[in-house]
């Protein structure tokens, strides 16, 4: 199952990055019987999407833990971060939330598992390589940086070749000639 960031949170007690890159049994959380309960369902249910999809919402509504409001807020900062591309820095968001950003960086920790830098910097890493992807032509990298809000150049490879594992140019020269840059 997959997550809204934010939306696992009600069902954890504690922060959600204590989890942030581990794979952890389900037992672990719901106990042995409803974990098998929940695996020995979702066999049953064969491989049609919409039967699998009801069996899981019975299962988390069985488990379904009181509101929390902080769940929509994160949401909403989220979903700015993802879609406001004025937003190219951390201090920024927290203002407009109404935030510290130290405040806003506990925040993330308990609701999202990762830094509201990491969500911004991944948001803007996808940015770069769907325009790279989309692109005929030689980037200009120093203009591509400062328009994902890199101070230069160079930090924006980096961080590009540590989440791809290719620099632009080897995408984008990828993707012009029409090899896929990357497996699934």
């Amino acid at each position: 199952m997959k997550f809204r960031p934010g939306g696992f949170a009600p069902f954890l007690v504690g922060p959600v990055a204590r989890l942030t890159g581990q794979t952890r049994p389900l037992a672990e959380f719901w106990g042995g019987a409803d974990a098998a309960g929940l695996a020995r369902d979702l066999a049953a249910a064969g491989p049609d999407l919409g039967a699998l999809v009801a069996v899981a919402e019975h299962h988390l509504r069985a488990h379904r833990p009181a509101p929390d409001p902080e769940v929509e807020r994160v949401g909403r900062i989220v979903r700015t971060l993802l879609h406001d591309r004025s937003v190219l820095r951390v201090d920024e968001v927290a203002a407009r939330f109404g935030l510290s950003p130290r405040s806003l960086q506990r925040l993330f920790q308990r609701y999202v598992g990762v830094s509201p830098k990491w969500i911004l910097r991944r948001y803007r890493l996808h940015e770069a390589a769907a325009r790279l992807a989309a692109d005929d032509g030689p980037a200009n990298w120093s203009e591509v940086a400062a328009d994902l809000g890199y101070f230069d150049q160079s930090h924006f490879i980096r961080d590009f070749a540590a989440a791809v594992g290719m620099t632009p140019a080897a995408y984008a020269d990828a993707c012009r000639r029409r090899v896929q840059p990357v497996s699934a």
